[in-house]
């Protein structure tokens, strides 16, 4: 049976400090760390590109498994452009997995911060999943011709952006689904979901604006209408992306 578990968590700042592999010495620290995709090195203060692949989550990918995890690698993400501040609008997140997988279960997390009228949102989602009887193919966690994506599951999110004091944010929010690989996917899992853990998996590789909403995201206005409850509902319907393609 499938298997949905929901946790939100806010973080305290949009991101790190921002730094680039060659600046000068003394760009980076315990306490100013480098932009994703880099890794300080302590003893210079130097920022150092961690150069992770993302073209495949797992390469090759073994013929046959059980209870593998996963995580969203590619698919479509929809959303609504435009929802009334202080309101839950809807995010809906659908992974394209190659048809030699079997599905036994799905998680998810998302955060949200945001800085005066500039809020970032990001969503993590992760399967355990089979091999088929067959196996599968040396690039079923890779970039696969999509005409062979399968859809057995959904994500459906429900975002809600007010201060601590109940008062609605009103600005725009940007939505990221983070590449992550098959290894990060476990130890988030096996973390039982810790924060800190899957920042730091994040933290490997760089921000990529193709597995973003298209800028400037969503619109958080309180002259805009109440966002419909979900993705399907034909009272809003949401506009949807492909990433990871």
């Amino acid at each position: 049976m499938n298997t949905t578990k929901l946790r939100i968590w806010v973080l305290a700042v949009l991101g790190p400090a921002a730094c680039t592999p060659d600046a000068e010495t003394g760009e980076c620290g315990v306490n100013d760390p480098c932009e994703r995709g880099s890794v300080c090195d302590l003893d210079n203060a130097v920022c150092m590109e961690v150069g992770a692949p993302t073209d495949a989550t797992e390469d090759p990918t073994p013929m046959s498994f059980d209870d593998k995890v996963v995580p969203f690698f590619r698919g479509e993400v929809c959303a609504v452009t435009e929802a009334q501040a202080g309101s839950p609008f809807p995010v809906q997140l659908t992974p394209c997995l190659h048809p030699c997988l079997t599905v036994r279960g799905h998680q998810y997390k998302h955060s949200w911060v945001c800085v005066g009228d500039e809020c970032a949102a990001m969503a993590v989602m992760w399967m355990s999943v089979d091999s088929a009887d067959e196996g599968c193919p040396e690039d079923a966690f890779g970039k696969f011709d999509e005409s062979l994506c399968t859809t057995p599951v959904t994500a459906n999110l429900a975002l809600t952006a007010t201060y601590e004091d109940d008062k609605p944010v009103v600005g725009t929010m940007s939505f990221e689904v983070p590449f992550l690989s098959n290894a990060d996917a476990e130890l988030i899992d096996e973390s039982d979901d810790d924060l800190e853990t899957i920042l730091e998996q994040i933290q490997k590789y760089p921000q990529d604006p193709g597995r973003m909403l298209p800028e400037p995201g969503v619109n958080l206005s309180l002259d805009n209408p109440a966002p419909p409850s979900d993705c399907n509902d034909d009272g809003g319907p949401c506009e949807c992306v492909k990433i990871g393609f």
